[in-house]
């Protein structure tokens, strides 16, 4: 396997591993989770303005007439600025990188949402997209990089997201 298409696949540079080798995400990374966060939050600040404008504009056009509407945009609006908040409350969270080394094994689970591509490493699952999981040969060894949530209790559990890997001898 060359190093060049699983850094494709996986969306990750030399630097990106020489960084991931030394335990730590590259600027370009952060920077990728960083905007991430950004997004997230101003899709839900949009939501909320939104519904808030169909709300006030149901209000005024139809009055009491449209109660059962203005409840249902204010609920709306209520459960977009909920989101909107954790959005906020979570814009500065920080992740942690961790490696693991093992054999590769791959499997597919068949869910209500379709087809879910899953490599385990050393009982590590990391849930990957068909051109990953295509990539990746069973039964080869793999060093892995990955970022978790900072505080994690369990790793092996926990949402984990590959940075980079590189395939061992």
């Amino acid at each position: 396997m060359s190093y060049s298409g699983l850094a494709q696949v996986f969306h990750f540079d030399e630097t990106d591993l020489q960084y991931n080798r030394q335990g730590v995400m590259s600027p370009r990374q952060l920077e990728k989770y960083a905007n991430m966060n950004k997004s997230c939050l101003q899709v839900s600040v949009i939501a909320t303005l939104v519904f808030i404008t169909l709300t006030v504009g149901v209000a005024v056009l139809f009055g009491k007439d449209g109660l059962g509407g203005i409840i249902t945009l204010g609920v709306f609006s209520g459960l977009s600025g909920a989101g909107t908040l954790f959005a906020w409350m979570t814009r500065n969270e920080t992740y942690e990188m961790h490696q693991i080394e093992g054999e590769a094994r791959l499997r597919t689970d068949h869910t209500e949402n379709g087809r879910r591509y899953v490599v385990s490493i050393s009982g590590f699952e990391f849930s990957v997209d068909p051109a990953a999981y295509d990539i990746i040969q069973d039964g080869a060894t793999y060093r892995v990089y990955y970022s978790v949530l900072q505080g994690q209790k369990s790793l092996k559990t926990a949402s984990k997201q590959i940075q980079s890997i590189e395939q061992l001898a």
